[in-house]
């Protein structure tokens, strides 16, 4: 059964200002994020595609460290092109299959040095948009413009006269380096196939951990001679393939010299048959404006669910935020639907359904599961179900914790694709069926903890002072998912199961210090672990007690009473929120780290103590650190979560409680906004306040009727088709709305 939701923000216009459009693909700048920490990359990607064809700019040491997402804005060289990435994540991953068009003499080994056939680059000659991507290597005297559909590209290298010309296929040159590889070279069909084996995300074990990727490589001149190389070796000419963890390969084309040369490739991750059967589905053909106005239009659709009037940087800024959630999760079943498993075994998806992999769950929960849900949720739900597929499949923790591919690889902690699901369910992904979810999630959490056996006897994660030992944060990561799963559960038609998960999720309260008024780690006899500093690392992940004693979003209210009351909770809140940080690595520091997603929520505690414009006060500053720049992004952009976040304190709007349906509401920072989801129906929101510096709210109204809450449920949205919501906004923090304790958001439970 599937429960409709969709919504929309539109706005009454104010003086001289035109209405809100909805963004397009001329709005997104793909560079956004490629500097700095942002981690993003600019290549040609279908939303939610299997392939992601992108430049890998030269290693720091031109040698041997690569830049994590494999593109830098302040590097000057590529390497090559690989056909796939994860954006802005923490860890090196994927960046599979560089390929490198040639001019000239092919006499180093591109396996033992990786830049040997590197080319200069100027961003002046150099262009992305959504679906497509193009470059000139200056060194190499060649133009390369490459698009995609979602399981196939085609490139078009035009190369300058006079020397010979190649294409390089580095099969053992995935970021993380590869368990094995074989490459085939078919010189009478131009054909080009193989399969990679690679893995190693986080330092994880790739041969545990591992993924195997297929390709077909087509062109469109004849082949004039190809070769390989294993290790330093040259092979030779008359060998059709080669096998290894250290081989490449090449193509020399032969042809009209000064006709482009157009390659087309098919990945897969079931076979070679399948590859090329994805690529003749949807690449038949050579012409390449056929296929990047496809895929551009494909862009449009997604991108038009939002509409935004606002100045053009800003525009730009979001609508780029919005690309980058439509990057990841990514397709993975065939145009056939057969899948590879978590079982490691091949599948096939139900018709009219899709297989996705790639879930950065940690991050995403918080702020791109609901974007997903609500503006998308015929692709949430089949991220959903997927994630069910690798649960029943046999993913390790019930449900993938950061599943790449199709294996878990355990990188950070809790159960983090429980409060996906549910976070998304409750904005609107609810096509699949309930029961199956709510059994497996059921399973999940009172099965497949890691540290199941301490937190369902003590009511909490033991700590044993072990390297990796993030105690207080899998505490609270638990307690979460309980909360969401909880909620879930009522949504489905169980509420006993609802209650025993709400009650355990009040397990968080279990690590409070009273003393200290912190979470604090702690032991199994029950003692505290000595020496406990607010700033120490000591239990938490990616932070510190001053960071993680906030996160327990489901009962903020009783948080505040475990911080000694409004007054003391404020003048706490107050001090953490004194700086926002952004630069550097900021896991000691007692303030407010803008750059990790366990801070995302902390200045929305504002409102349960009835002062939201302090909430206002800080996204403000939070906002300037965000900009329509290479290095706009203040921090990894985690497979879209920073981005959803700039989204959503854009909008006014915050998913502040786990797997429930409704937004803290705050200023909002652009003149007007449109949302379309799901079925059609919208909610219309106008921010007209008057000039700037007009940045507290002063009186909101929903549908025609005053709306005192600073609390706005999802349920309130949808009595009609068309929903307004009116919000002015004025120079000075207001006397009262959404001060009163019956206008603050709920909290859920007792500690």
């Amino acid at each position: 059964m599937r429960l409709p939701l969709v919504l929309t923000f539109a706005g009454i216009l104010c003086l001289g200002r035109v209405q809100a459009a909805p963004l397009i693909p001329d709005d997104v700048d793909p560079f956004i994020g490629t500097g700095k920490a942002g981690n993003c990359y600019p290549g040609a990607q279908a939303p939610f595609g299997m392939i992601s064809w992108s430049p890998n700019t030269t290693f720091d040491d031109y040698e041997s460290v690569p830049s994590r997402p494999g593109y830098k804005y302040d590097r000057d060289a590529i390497y090559g092109f690989t056909v796939t990435h994860l954006s802005g994540v923490g860890c090196h991953a994927a960046q599979d299959l560089p390929i490198m068009p040639v001019r000239g003499a092919l006499d180093v080994s591109p396996v033992t040095h990786r830049n040997a056939y590197a080319s200069r680059f100027s961003h002046a000659r150099e262009s992305a948009r959504p679906g497509s991507y193009a470059v000139v290597l200056e060194e190499a005297g060649i133009d390369v413009a490459l698009t995609v559909t979602e399981r196939a590209g085609l490139g078009r290298f035009v190369f300058a006269p006079g020397a010979a010309r190649s294409v390089l296929f580095r099969a053992s040159q995935s970021v993380n380096g590869v368990t094995g590889s074989e490459l085939e070279i078919d010189p009478v069909n131009g054909r080009v196939s193989g399969v990679i084996a690679s893995g190693g995300f986080c330092d994880r074990n790739p041969e545990l951990y591992g993924y195997r990727l297929y390709f077909v490589a087509e062109f469109d001149q004849p082949v004039a001679a190809h070769g390989f190389w294993k290790g330093e070796n040259r092979l030779s000419a008359d060998v059709g393939s080669a096998t290894g963890a250290d081989v490449a390969g090449f193509v020399t084309l032969g042809g009209d010299p000064a006709a482009p040369v157009r390659m087309r490739i098919g990945l897969s991750y079931v076979g070679t048959a399948s590859a090329l059967e994805n690529l003749r589905a949807e690449i038949p053909g050579w012409d390449e404006d056929v296929v990047r106005i496809r895929t551009e239009a494909v862009w449009a659709d997604l991108l038009g669910r939002m509409e935004i009037e606002a100045p053009a940087p800003v525009r730009r800024e979001l609508a780029t935020a919005l690309y980058h959630n439509l990057l990841q999760p990514n397709l993975f079943d065939d145009v056939n639907g057969g899948y590879r498993g978590f079982d490691d075994r091949v599948h096939r998806v139900a018709p009219g359904r899709h297989k996705y992999v790639n879930f950065s769950n940690w991050d995403t929960y918080r702020t791109t599961a609901q974007l997903q849900g609500l503006l998308f949720p015929r692709q949430a739900s089949d991220m959903a179900e997927s994630l069910r597929l690798d649960a029943a499949q046999g993913a390790p923790a019930g449900v993938p914790i950061w599943g790449l591919f199709n294996h878990e690889t355990y990188v950070m902690n809790g159960s983090s694709g429980i409060p996906w699901i549910a976070n998304a369910f409750a904005f609107g992904a609810r096509d699949y069926d309930h029961a199956a979810m709510r059994a497996t999630l059921l399973d999940a959490v009172d099965r497949h903890y890691r540290d199941g056996e301490t937190y369902y006897r003590l009511g909490y994660v033991a700590h044993m002072g072990k390297p990796w030992d993030f105690s207080v944060s899998q505490t609270l990561e638990y307690a979460i998912a309980d909360f969401s799963l909880a909620q879930f559960c009522l949504l489905t038609g169980d509420p006993a199961g609802a209650a025993r998960l709400s009650q355990r999720a009040q397990n968080a309260f279990n690590l409070m210090d009273p003393a200290a008024r912190y979470l604090r780690p702690r032991r199994a006899d029950g003692g505290w672990w000595p020496d406990f500093s607010p700033t120490s690392e000591e239990g938490f992940n990616e932070g510190n007690s001053a960071h993680y004693t906030w996160s327990i979003p489901h009962n903020i209210a009783g948080l505040v009473s475990a911080l000694g009351g409004e007054a003391g909770a404020e003048a706490r809140l107050d001090a953490f929120c004194s700086k926002v940080l952004v630069d550097g690595w900021n896991v000691g520091e007692p303030y407010f780290w803008i750059s990790n997603e366990p801070c995302f929520g902390v200045p929305f505690v504002h409102h349960w103590l009835g002062k939201p414009w302090k909430t206002q006060d800080v996204l403000r500053r939070v906002a300037r650190e965000f900009n329509a720049t290479p290095d706009g992004l203040p921090g990894d952009d985690d497979v879209g979560a920073m981005s959803a976040y700039r989204l959503w304190i854009a909008l006014g709007l915050y998913p502040a409680i786990p797997g429930t349906g409704g937004f803290v509401l705050t200023a909002p920072m652009v003149s007007q906004a449109v949302l379309h989801a799901g079925d059609g129906r919208t909610l219309t929101i106008n921010a007209g306040g008057g000039e700037g510096g007009h940045d507290y709210i002063q009186s909101v109204a929903l549908n025609g009727r005053p709306w005192t809450s600073s609390w706005l449920p999802l349920e309130e949205l949808l009595t009609q088709q068309e929903n307004t919501l009116v919000v002015r906004l004025g120079p000075e923090p207001p006397p009262t709305w959404g001060t009163a304790r019956a206008d603050r958001p709920p909290s859920f439970g007792t500690p």
